[in-house]
């Protein structure tokens, strides 16, 4: 009802016009629990002006009051129009326009703000309410209400005709039940009736134009045509299951130019961000056509396409529209395009959600077939209560070894062995697709068949209730006759129930009462003792005949035995008789060996000090250095990526090395190749330096500080290349190499860092790399395959490296200032790049 009990029609223009749509959102912000208690229906906020107006209107009286108080306040203007020239205004447009409605926007706004200022003032005229009770030019709410009346009557009085129903729909459904065209009974029927029937028929013969045709027909009937396409997804699952069973995959089908029919086609969607409640965006993934087929959405530039402006669609709050999202949450749904009430202006997103969600289950695979239900059983025990305290974003479907997949039904408890009993929901093959490393089932789900994993008691239960006996505690009689009906095969025991009683038998043995019973009942059978009795003489004839073989074997093993002995004695009188010269001399020259050898090593050190003190340190470092030859290599242009892709590497592996490549080069930190053609990429990599590469071949022996190494340092800008760096200590003769790189990580110049690689060798004259290496050095093992992680892991992990938790061994033994450059160079990529450079990193010993 209006305020004041004025026309509607007249108060809806005065609203529209007269206040704008601060004012109104104000309003009913600060007015909420006063209104809903004077028994507004305005418990959630009314969105956009035209339903702030359409809310009002509809007010009880009893909120006249909050309404005048309010606006009285809050609603000003300068020199509003006088009531009588107010009035006389909407007269005359009313006189000549037909519909008091013709004035333009800024004089219709003036005119209904100063008709607002007067009507909702302390004491408002009464010829203004008068006027404004009054309908325009008698086109106001009086005559709707008769019309509509008349209508009602005329409904009321007709009679109903169904006479459609014998001549067309009766014969219709018939013909649909037994699998015949029914076209010939449509003529009859309402065109709406006729083609929802001809799109049922088209579902059960598989004929896809003729089903297309149907979906354009039902177009302007959402209703049906969700009940159509429902019925045409559940039916596909049905008719279409492949002789294969198990996992089968869908996979995208990549169309730029498909097109999207937002009254046919389902998205499929991720929620992105779930707060806050008005910022709800879902990224779609794929759309889903009426007849099952996934198109590719992973392109930004393609969803933007189909769904500008920033390609992701938004989940409203409010009654109206579906269950807002969590974030991670998988889901299919209709979208519809937001309405722009009028205002023209454009939004971010689009798009938003139309129905509720239709769920996406996420697989998990099981290590037990459905032979071990009590193995079944548990793993999805363990697996509930370990997600059990964590928000599930999608519900689970388990996949056993066999190809067999289960659901858990809602409503119940699976981290207890009573959900069990009554059994779990059971397919032999699903369709889904892959999206991030998981596997997902699409619903909805056909219809399941059921799978028996309760536990024994419950099974026992089961089978006593059928023959009407009491289960609350089970006696001595109930167990014999259960026995006995498990040896007879009574009929009411199902076979799937039967063999699990006979398999699951055993556990009756951990009952002694139960066990005395089952032994005493079983001897009383003639057939059960004389057949015992035959085991028990084939067991004593089998016994006696190994007794007689083990006597035999024992005394063969006492005469091998008093052989052995006499040969001992000889060999001991032998070894008395070795005349005691011969071992003292052995003694002797053990002891001379050990003497020369510590003596030997003893001038070798004085030697050296010799030299070092006479100034002939420089000849004597050359002396003892092996030859080490080297090569100065050009720079080539191509991509490291293709090298690693030629030693055997998978393309992602060598886009993830070459990836952490990059950025220890950048970081200043000698980069460490390990295994299979290490040297070969260690050149390749050096080559890429744009002033080419200088190439050390280390060899076997004691080198000290090379100059060549430093000499190289000071030159150009050349990569350092040592190939088999571990055969010589690498503290030693690179001495120069680490204090350059230490110094330049303690203090950066601003300058490019110079490039050092080194590759290993795990032969036997290898070397254990020292801890100051270490420090400044990353490895790269190219004979493993890493386990990716994801983006959102990365994320924490750099996170965790911000507040300065290192836990991961690579990064563990890295020195603080070679950490830190690190880290600084690796937050420059994306996560994408960055989850697979730490997945790379993780591989380290």
């Amino acid at each position: 009802m209006a305020f004041l009990n004025i026309d509607k029609k007249r108060y809806k223009y005065l609203l529209n016009f007269g206040a704008d749509s601060d004012e109104l959102r104000k309003f009913f912000l600060e007015n909420r629990k006063p209104l809903i208690l004077a028994g507004a229906k305005v418990q959630n906020l009314p969105r956009g002006p035209s339903v702030a107006v359409a809310t009002m209107i509809n007010f009880p009286r009893a909120t006249d009051s909050i309404v005048q108080k309010w606006f009285h306040s809050n609603i000003t203007m300068i020199n509003p129009i006088d009531v009588d020239e107010v009035i006389d205004t909407f007269h005359l447009y009313e006189l000549y326009q037909g519909d008091g409605e013709g004035h333009s926007d800024a004089e219709a706004k003036k005119l209904c703000r100063s008709c607002l200022i007067h009507l909702f003032s302390p004491s408002p005229p009464q010829k203004l309410i008068e006027f404004l009770s009054s309908s325009i030019n008698g086109l106001g709410e009086e005559r709707d209400s008769a019309l509509e009346m008349d209508i009602l009557t005329s409904i009321k009085q007709a009679e109903v005709d169904l006479s459609f129903l014998q001549n067309g729909l009766a014969p219709a459904m018939v013909s649909l039940l037994e699998s015949t065209n029914p076209e010939k009974y449509l003529v009859n029927l309402p065109p709406l009736v006729a083609s929802f029937i001809t799109g049922l028929y088209a579902v059960k013969s598989h004929d896809d134009a003729e089903l297309n045709n149907t979906f354009e027909d039902l177009k302007d009937n959402p209703n049906l045509l969700q009940l159509l396409t429902e019925f045409t997804a559940r039916s596909r699952n049905l008719s279409t299951e492949p002789l294969a069973v198990g996992f089968q995959l869908i996979r995208f089908e990549d169309d730029d130019q498909q097109d999207f029919d937002i009254d046919l086609d389902e998205v499929i969607g991720k929620c992105t961000r779930d707060f806050p409640e008005n910022a709800v965006f879902i990224q779609p993934i794929a759309i889903r056509k009426p007849d099952g087929r996934l198109f590719d959405l992973h392109l930004r530039e393609r969803r933007v396409s189909l769904f500008p402006n920033s390609g992701d669609i938004q989940a409203f709050l409010g009654r109206v529209y579906p269950k807002q999202p969590k974030r991670n949450e998988i889901g299919i749904w209709r979208v519809c395009p937001n309405d722009l009430n009028g205002s023209g202006v454009a939004r971010n997103n689009n798009y938003h959600l139309k129905s509720a969600k239709t769920d996406v289950y996420e697989v998990q695979l099981v290590p037990f077939s459905s032979s071990a239900p009590e193995s079944v059983r548990g793993f999805i025990k363990h697996t509930l209560l370990q997600v059990k305290d964590k928000a599930l974003t999608e519900p689970f479907l388990f996949l056993l070894t066999d190809d067999l997949f289960l659901k858990c039904p809602s409503g119940r408890d699976f981290t207890r062995d009573e959900a069990f009993d009554d059994g779990l929901m059971s397919w032999r093959s699903l369709t889904g697709f892959r999206f991030e490393g998981r596997l997902l089932v699409p619903g909805p789900l056909p219809v399941p068949e059921v799978y028996e994993c309760g536990t024994l008691a419950s099974t026992l239960k089961k089978f006593l209730a059928t023959q009407k006996i009491g289960i609350d505690k089970l006696t001595k009689a109930q167990q014999r006759y259960l026995i006995d009906s498990i040896n007879s095969g009574e009929a009411s025991l199902n076979s799937k129930r039967g063999q699990r009683l006979i398999k699951e038998l055993e556990y009756i043995g951990t009952d002694s009462e139960a066990l005395d019973i089952l032994l005493d009942e079983a001897i009383k059978d003639e057939r059960i003792a004389t057949r015992i009795n035959a085991l028990i003489q084939e067991k004593v004839l089998e016994q006696t005949e190994l007794k007689s073989e083990l006597v035999k074997e024992i005394s063969q093993l006492e005469i091998q035995r008093n052989i052995q002995k006499e040969q001992i004695a000889n060999q001991e009188k032998e070894y008395r008789a070795l005349p005691p010269a011969i071992s003292k001399a052995i003694k002797e020259t053990i002891k001379r060996t050990k003497g020369d050898l510590f003596n030997t090593l003893a001038e070798v050190v004085v030697y050296k000090e010799l030299l070092e003190g006479l100034g002939m340190n420089q000849t004597s470092a050359s002396s003892n250095i092996p030859n080490v030859t080297t090569q100065e290599l050009s720079s080539i242009s191509e991509p490291i990526l293709t090298h690693l892709k030629d030693v055997g590497l998978s393309v992602k592996h060598s886009r993830a090395i070459e990836l952490t490549i990059d950025i220890v080069l950048r970081s200043g930190l000698i980069l460490i190749i390990e295994g299979n053609a290490a040297n070969l990429v260690a050149e390749a990599i050096g080559r890429r330096n744009a002033s080419g590469c200088k190439v050390f071949n280390c060899t076997v022996g004691l080198m000290q500080n090379l100059p060549l190494i430093k000499q190289s340092l000071s030159e150009d800008n050349r990569a350092i290349v040592i190939k088999d760096a571990n055969l010589s200590p690498i503290d030693v003769y690179a001495r120069s190499l680490i204090e350059n790189i230490q110094h330049k990580l303690i203090k950066p110049t601003g300058t490019e860092f110079p490039w050092v690689l080194m590759s290993l060798t795990e032969g036997v004259a290898s070397l254990p790399l020292s801890r100051e290496i270490d420090s400044i050095a990353v490895h790269l093992d190219l004979d493993n395959k890493p386990e990716f992680i994801r983006e959102d892991d990365a994320i924490t992990k750099m996170e965790e490296f911000e507040e300065d938790v290192v836990t991961d061994k690579w990064a563990a033994h890295l020195w603080k200032p070679a950490l830190r450059s690190f880290l600084r160079v690796l937050k420059e990529s994306n996560p994408g790049d960055t989850s697979l450079v730490l997945s790379v990193l993780s591989l380290k010993k």
